[in-house]
């Protein structure tokens, strides 16, 4: 069942009081656990903190972005808390993450990369997912994730970018092959797996501002409509704050999420008898956090090993050739050459004899909602911490001239149109320590600026700028000046799994450990998303997670004795 418009999402008076699944969290770990145990024909329903937006919604200007941006600092918060973008500023390390339905699934880059068999020989995976791994037995729950997020190689039927040409000769350079990775765009117009109707990509580059034109293969396009199909319910503007156990079922303490200038609503209780966390990183352990302040038992590892998933981002600013790496934004793409998805190109360094030596580089594009700041920031930018790779009295001139004409003309002129974001996923040693400050989660990593991979990381993108002889940019907040704060997108760990309560917080199905020790768990409580995974991957994590929640939902399935389908819907 659907709204009345013809939206997922249904009006917060058709609540029940109580369903026999609640899922909290609808981006890649919550849309499969809705999807998998809807067509289990179980009473599910799904709560989301932000909002329902639909294509054709999202931000393509500068003042849609800020109205489509909160910021949650330690003293204060500020913005909508139903804002699409969620950045969340700490001393050591900033995380964005996408707050709406979907998750941030609407917001992110598309990429689907399945991690190196060897990530999952790490000490702190449970020793049974070990074993499946080197036996292949993961090889299913990934080829699900893969079928239901339509992830396919940009095709070589698509239009040639600048961009996808600049990133191939940085391979050239650096001696390696130029691949592309599997991406959830649709480059055809037609039913996709879920049987939902898509159009084919427009290679605006919107791709990270939310994409206006139904090519984007978000969890609003796939796992979600998918369990609305089967029966699910879905609300949005839901913000669980905390759980309780009461009798048989858990009692769950929801609070309205309101805008800026609309009065408070009172909470909202409604029980459950299964209960499947998937806020995300932050927000699934925050929900654990406050409910131990609040009684509920668990293991003391709550909140432990954060990681940034080795997270740098940097930029190939003024260089001598043309990339094309901004997006239309509101513009029309009539006669202009076509950006391309997000991320179409990858450099795969991951066969290093160590595993924390390992990375893959990818490049990016800056959303068209942005563009008209472009020019001043990246002028004063590289004023500050621009490196030079090319140098020379004429090389200087023509930097500058590109400069001006971007001042002059805009961002689709000049040193801007010759500018290319880069995104290298590395390795951290998963050193945070996530914990609640007046009752919002924060992040502690003393230090995790300072990691040699990720200096490696950075000078891996500063020689991609050099193939291009333009100007570095570093990453703005990684310096010497903030203590070299990071940034991500790629938020993992703090309810992580693992073989018994001393040293996680899940089991390897993501049930919740009921005490600080042993093996005992709460009947029907269940984490599945990134807050499981107890180290960083060396890719982008969204293929992992959805993967990691197929597996977890298959077992919950056959555990409870039920039956699920994962056949192809018919459209």
């Amino acid at each position: 069942m659907s709204g009345a418009d013809g939206r997922l999402s249904l009006p917060r008076e058709s609540l029940k009081s109580h369903y026999e699944i609640a899922v909290i969290g609808s981006g890649y770990g919550g849309g499969v656990a809705a999807s998998r145990l809807a067509r289990a024909g179980r009473q599910v329903a799904v709560f989301e903190r932000g909002r329902e937006i639909t294509p054709g919604e999202y931000p393509d200007s500068v003042p849609k972005m800020i109205e489509e941006t909160q910021v949650d600092l330690p003293e204060t918060h500020i913005g909508s808390p139903a804002a699409l973008f969620d950045f969340r500023f700490n001393t050591d390390m900033n995380v964005i993450v996408g707050c709406g339905l979907g998750g941030t699934s609407l917001i992110n880059a598309n990429i689907s990369l399945e991690p190196e068999a060897r990530i999952f020989d790490h000490p702190h995976w449970p020793e049974s997912l070990r074993q499946e791994s080197r036996a292949g037995s993961l090889a299913p729950q990934f080829a699900r994730a893969i079928a239901m997020l339509g992830a396919k190689p940009y095709p070589d039927s698509a239009p040639r970018t600048e961009k996808l040409a600049a990133i191939g000769r940085v391979a050239q350079r650096l001696g390696r092959p130029l691949q592309r990775p599997l991406i959830n765009v649709t480059f055809q117009d037609g039913p996709n797996h879920a049987g939902i109707q898509q159009s084919a990509c427009i290679y605006c580059g919107d791709c990270v501002a939310g994409c206006n034109h139904r090519a984007k293969n978000t969890i609003l396009m796939n796992y979600l409509p998918d369990a609305v199909r089967h029966g699910a319910e879905v609300f949005t503007r839901m913000r669980l704050e905390f759980i309780a156990r009461g009798g048989p079922s858990w009692k769950l303490f929801f609070r309205p999420v309101t805008g800026l200038l609309q009065p408070s609503q009172p909470a909202v209780e409604v029980t459950s008898e299964v209960v499947v966390l998937a806020a995300g990183t932050l927000g699934s352990t925050e929900i654990l956090l406050r409910s131990r302040d609040r009684g509920l038992t668990m293991s003391d590892a709550v909140g432990s090993r954060f990681s940034g998933n080795g997270d740098m981002i940097g930029f190939s600013y003024n260089s001598e050739e043309t990339l094309n790496a901004i997006g239309w934004g509101r513009r029309d793409g009539a006669g202009r050459r076509p950006v391309g998805p997000c991320s179409t190109g990858m450099i795969d360094l991951r066969d290093s004899p160590s595993v924390e030596d390992t990375k893959i580089l990818v490049e990016a594009v800056l959303p068209g909602a942005l563009a008209a700041v472009l020019p001043e920031a990246f002028a004063a930018g590289s004023k500050l911490t621009g490196i030079r790779t090319e140098h020379g009295v004429l090389n200087f001139v023509r930097s500058k001239f590109r400069e001006f004409g971007s001042l002059l003309f805009g961002p689709y002129a000049g040193a801007i149109h010759n500018t290319v974001t880069y995104l290298v996923v590395s390795q951290d040693d998963s050193g945070g320590q996530l914990y609640l400050d007046r009752d919002r989660v924060r992040v502690a990593w003393p230090g995790a600026g300072a990691a040699p991979a990720l200096a490696d990381a950075s000078e891996l993108i500063r020689r991609a700028t050099e193939a291009g002889s333009g100007i570095f940019v570093r990453n703005p907040v990684w310096n010497r000046f903030n203590g070299k704060q990071l940034f991500t997108g790629h938020p993992l760990g703090g309810c992580i799994m693992g073989d018994d309560a001393g040293t996680a917080v899940v089991t390897h199905k993501g049930e919740v450990f009921a005490g600080r020790t042993g093996g005992e768990v709460h009947p029907g409580l269940y984490v599945m998303d990134g807050a499981v995974v107890p180290r960083s991957l060396g890719v982008n994590p969204l293929l992992t997670i959805t993967a990691l929640a197929e597996r977890s939902c298959e077992r919950l399935v056959l555990d409870r004795g039920w039956t699920t389908s994962y056949d192809a819907a018919r459209p």
